[in-house]
This record gives C-alpha cells, structure tokens and sequence, in this order.
C-alpha cells in the first residue's frame, strides 16, 4: 500500500487552490466599467468640440492655477480611489505588492493624463496639473488599498464567502449590472425608476407625436398612474435580473430575504441621494403617491414571480424592462413633477450630472442584453 504524504495535496485540494487563486471576473468587469463611468464623467457633455491650435498635453507646462476649490480636489481624489482599487483586484493574482500598487498608479495616472488631455478640446471643461495630480494620488491611495486586501477579500474573505454561498459563480456581469443600477437611481427622472428614455433624448418631439397618433390626454392623475406602472415594472425587471443571479440551491427562504435587501436598498438609495446632492443637504424628496403603489405592486409581482423557473422569470424581466422603455420615450415629460428633485446639478456634483444620466439612459438597454445573453438555467432537481 502506497501512502500519500501529508504534505502532499489531493486532486480536490490542487483544485480548490487553484480555484482559490485565479483571476476574478467581477474585478475585471467592474474595472470596464468603472473605466466608462470616468470617461463619461470626464467628457460630459460631449459636446463643443474645438481645437485651440495648442498641442493635447500643453495643460502639463501651463501655469500652475492661482484658485483651486477643496470640493473639486476632494471629488478628484475620491473619485479614483475606487478605480485604483478594482484596477489593483482586477490584476491580483497576476501581479502583487509592489507590482500591482505600481500597475494599478501607472493606469490611473495614465487614464487621467489622457483624459485631461482629450479635455484642452471640450469649452466646459478646464485641464489642469492639479486634477491629474489629485487624479493621480487617489488611484494611488486605491491601490494601496488594493494591494493590502487583495488576498484577504478575493481568496479568504467575508465577501468572498457570501459570493461564494448566495451567487452563482457566472453571476459576474450580473453583479456589475445590479451595481450599476444603484448609480442609475441617482438620477431624478421624471418617473420615479424610469429609466431608459434614451430614444426621446435623441429626439425630444417621439412623445408629441405619440400622443397625436393616439389622441391621448395627460392630467395629474395619469401621471400619477403612469408612474406607478412604470415604477412597478422597472423594479420588477430589475428585481428578476438580480434573483436570477442567486444560486438555485439554497433555501427559498434566503432568496426571499436577499431580493428583499435589493428592493429596499433600491428604495433607499432613490430617496437619500436626494439629500447629499443639494448645496444646503436638507432637501428630502418623498416618493410620490405614484411611486409608492409603484414600489408596492413591484414587489409583491416579485414574490410572486420568485417561485418560477429561471427561463421564465427571465422572459418576464426581459418583458418588463422592454415596456418600461416603451412607456418614458412615448410618454412626455411630467410637468406635475417636483421641481426640487430637478436642482440638484445646480448644487453639489454638477460634474456628475452627466454621468448619472448617462447611466439611467442606457441602464435598461444593458439589462436587455442581458436577460438575452443569459436566458437562465433549468432548475436542479
């Protein structure tokens, strides 16, 4: 008889290691689209091009600017600690230490350079040694912090034990999209939840002709109406993308809680935004009596969609994110709506405003795609 030292692993141990230490696909795709988000925050508008005749890069031997807001440099350096850190994670088991700190500064400092750069071309915006600095030393704080939890979150950690137990391990891009839908909700549309009105952005006159074609009449009460089916829907939609990234095999019960956590996550994100995005932080807007039945028929549609097979709660997301756009590029715009929750870019994270729209046009369309490329699986038995 042939014994097997101790020091020796087994095929199913040499597995879970290498398991344990391969590359994490949602450090990568968040990394993508954190990538995107810092472009489209960088660029916004994306409009006004011209060319002063100077060279992209003639910001880095310009004066050293007289002014410079504490906001602007507190926003500049927070906004990439959080790219620093999924750069860091997205490298991680490639590089470590001092490889991935240095890799994970280089791109950060280097994205921002570009972007400072492609800005010289802009008329609203204002390139300058002092963002990419700042720019530069938030990405740098980020992957300090990466290179000290890498191992501890990506292998070992809590987080990575409730991946593990509550998801599926293809639920990546799932996760990044369900996160992203947390950044759409910062933006005050005029239907609460109804994103996706990317058709009308583009063409301002799709709901006019609509409503000649149909000879529809709009008051406060079909407003109010049609932002609760458009709240119930979206947060159904949105609320089946995310069960159908759980895993099958644990208990119903947790599911439940779990769809629950994202429904009232959702619910608060969309009222306290509200108060950090105004100058004096005491505006508060309540859902409207819309919104609220809204929410209300959106979960219990969620409950009792829960049970169903993954196919099937797959069709019905894709059905009800679909008429969600049908219904904010058709209908115009709400005159009833409260005018508070259209001021915030006049008060804190104006540069941001963009951004947040961007992501509350197209959120929709992604989770079509989506529910598309990811139809669902039969259930185990």
């Amino acid at each position: 008889m042939i014994r097997t030292p101790r020091h020796a692993a087994t095929p199913n141990r040499r597995s879970a290691l290498v398991w344990r230490r391969r590359a994490s696909p949602f450090a990568r795709y968040a990394l993508l689209a954190y990538t995107l988000l810092v472009i489209d925050a960088s660029l916004y508008p994306f409009s006004g091009w011209r060319d002063l005749g100077l060279p992209p890069f003639a910001y880095l031997s310009a004066p050293w600017p007289r002014h410079a807001l504490g906001f602007d440099v507190f926003v500049n350096v927070v906004g990439y600690v959080p790219l620093g850190i999924v750069t860091g994670l997205a490298l991680y088991p490639r590089l470590g230490g001092f490889f991935l700190v240095a890799g994970s500064a280089l791109y950060c400092g280097a994205l921002s350079a570009a972007l400072e750069a492609v800005q010289s071309y802009l008329p609203s915006r204002i390139s300058s040694q002092v963002d990419l600095l700042t720019n530069a030393a938030g990405g740098l704080i980020g992957a300090l912090i990466a290179a000290r939890i890498a191992g501890p979150v990506l292998e070992r950690g809590r987080l990575r034990e409730w991946r593990v137990r509550w998801f599926e391990p293809d639920a990546s891009r799932g996760l990044v999209l369900a996160a992203l839908w947390f950044g759409a909700l910062v933006y005050p549309e005029p239907l609460t939840l109804g994103g996706g009105a990317l058709l009308k952005f583009f063409d301002p006159t799709l709901p006019e002709g609509v409503v000649a074609a149909f000879g529809l009449e709009f008051v406060a009460a079909t407003f109010r109406q049609a932002e609760g089916v458009v709240c119930a829907f979206s947060l159904f939609g949105a609320g089946l993308l995310f069960a159908n990234l759980l895993r099958r095999v644990q208990p119903f019960g947790t599911q439940y809680l779990l769809v629950f956590g994202f429904v009232v996550a959702t619910a608060v994100t969309k009222m306290f935004m509200s108060a950090f995005l105004f100058e004096d932080a005491t505006h508060f807007v309540w859902p409207t009596i819309g919104a609220r039945w809204g929410f209300v028929a959106g979960f219990f549609a969620l409950s009792l969609a829960l049970p169903l097979s993954p196919r099937l709660r797959t069709a019905l997301g894709f059905a009800a994110i679909a008429a969600v756009i049908a219904l904010v590029n058709a209908l115009p715009d709400n005159p009833y709506v409260n005018s508070v929750a259209g001021a915030w870019t006049r008060g804190r994270l104006m540069n941001f405003f963009g951004l947040a729209e961007g992501l509350n046009l197209v959120w929709p369309f992604l989770a079509l795609v989506y529910f598309l490329r990811h139809p669902g699986k039969a259930r185990p038995l």
